[in-house]
């Protein structure tokens, strides 16, 4: 979901939905392209109305938008230069959500097509990165995390075959901290479900969700102490305060401040809590130039955004309505919730816990997690029959074995069904025609086959029948 920029998002009446997807694109050589192969297919989105934005350090394609009505499209690379991201505005429904996804794949499509790519449907690159620093993506977010020193080149590379398909639901502030610990706890029955990450290297791996065993290696090749920043955390959270407490006590920042859309890294290291109690930093940008930092809102908004677990809330205060050291005193005094009220621009979760799903079922996860959302009290109540480390094992084991797994010796299939009826309860009270999205996992659960499963059946055929099973018409 992109972020609100003056926008108030928070006064609905309904809870609105956004997409952010990411689909791996392969060439005709049946290998991922180069960074300097997509930086010409970005040009020939420009011809269909996308607006191109120069990367301002590294004066390259960094991203493109468009305006489809409803608010900006952006398209950019994540870490594989093939792998094709986009981040979509925050629309009324789930029907309104697939309009706009269909729109954006019509060009996409149109694009690769010309360009004898494919896009995929799967959670990994099935292709060999044999040449991974042409094939990675130039992009200061990367640049900057390096400098940071909590993130290398191999941190980084690790992702190249990584994609996801995540859902943005709002969120009143109130709820932030229960939609968080629900989610988290059913991460593992999801991922049964959503599993789509078994074919690497045009091998097949010995699990169903790769995904999600490597986001837990994500922060520990460059510096000790930034593991916590994904995956299951520790044990629930019981305020703001305390998630970000936990997020935040780290050697130093992950991500430095920007200015005037450049990172600025500074002089000294210095964690989140020092920096937002203090009034100046010496910094120098990734352009080489030399500034001071004074602590913002802005700062703030980004700091709370730089974790990666599976249920991430995602909350952007108005610059206007708060003050940094207000922020501070309400941390310190575990009063957040109440002082945040009233002062947020966009308050949202953003669930992370799936793979990139297969071709025209991109729309159950943004429907079962919104279904969830909905009737998060029911989802409260079925949970308390496991505890927090039961629910957090279960995400390994379904990773490995997908739906032919047990909790405390019992079946999973159980759950899923009252999970479903719970997210499907949810959508059916918003009356918008929306539970008709769930057909998809309810089909997954009759046939005990998740698309990882019917991956695997397929390779095992042939690469061309794993081919058609999850390339783009």
């Amino acid at each position: 979901m992109r972020e609100a920029g003056t926008k108030d998002l928070t006064n609905f009446e309904k809870r609105l939905v956004g997409l952010e997807f990411e689909n791996q694109i392969i060439g005709d050589n049946l290998r991922p392209i180069t960074f300097e192969r997509m930086q010409k297919v970005w040009k020939d989105f420009e011809k269909l109305g996308w607006k191109i934005n120069t990367d301002p350090v590294l004066r390259v394609i960094g991203s493109l938008d468009k305006n489809f009505g409803n608010g900006n499209v952006n398209l950019s690379s994540d870490s594989a230069a093939g792998n094709l991201e986009r981040a979509f505005p925050p629309v009324q429904n789930l029907g309104e959500a697939e309009k706009l996804l269909s729109k954006v794949h019509a060009d996409a499509l149109k694009v690769l097509g010309k360009n004898k790519l494919r896009m995929l449907g799967t959670g990994l690159q099935p292709g060999i990165f044999s040449s991974p620093k042409k094939m990675r993506t130039k992009n200061t977010i990367y640049l900057a995390l390096e400098k940071m020193g909590a993130s290398d080149y191999f941190d980084n590379a690790m992702m190249m075959a990584n994609s996801a398909h995540q859902a943005g639901i709002s969120l009143r502030i109130e709820e932030v901290i229960d939609v968080t610990n629900e989610l988290t706890k059913v991460t593992g029955l999801i991922v049964s479900l959503f599993a789509n990450s078994c074919i690497q290297s045009w091998k097949l791996l010995p699990w169903q969700e790769w995904r999600m065993i490597c986001w837990d290696l994500r922060f520990i090749g460059a510096e000790p102490g930034f593991y916590k920043l994904t995956g299951f955390p520790p044990k629930p959270f019981k305020s703001l305060t305390d998630y970000f407490k936990y997020y935040w006590d780290l050697p130093h920042m992950i991500l430095p401040p920007t200015r005037e859309e450049v990172w600025c890294v500074p002089v000294k290291k210095i964690n989140y809590f020092g920096y937002f109690s203090g009034k100046e930093f010496e910094a120098r940008s990734l352009l080489g130039k030399r500034t001071k930092l004074e602590p913002s809102v802005k700062d703030i908004n980004l700091a709370m955004i730089s974790m990666w677990p599976h249920a991430k809330p995602h909350l952007v205060i108005d610059s206007e309505q708060a003050t940094v050291s207000d922020f501070m005193e309400n941390l310190r005094k575990n009063t957040l919730e109440k002082y945040l009220k009233g002062k947020l621009l966009n308050c949202y979760m953003e669930y992370r816990g799936a793979a990139a799903s297969p071709p025209n079922e991109e729309m159950a996860l943004p429907a079962f997690v919104l279904g969830l959302v909905e009737n998060i009290s029911e989802v409260k109540k079925f949970t308390k029959q496991y505890s927090w480390n039961e629910w957090k094992e279960l995400v390994y084991k379904a990773s490995v074995y997908g739906m032919d797994i047990k909790i405390n010796g019992k079946s999973i299939y159980g759950l899923l069904k009252k999970l479903l009826e719970i997210a499907e309860e949810g959508l059916n009270g918003r009356k918008m025609n929306e539970a008709k999205y769930l057909k998809v996992p309810w089909k997954r659960l009759a046939n005990k086959e998740n698309p990882a499963s019917q991956s695997a059946l397929a390779f095992k055929k042939s690469k061309k029948d794993f081919l058609k099973l999850i390339t783009y018409k």
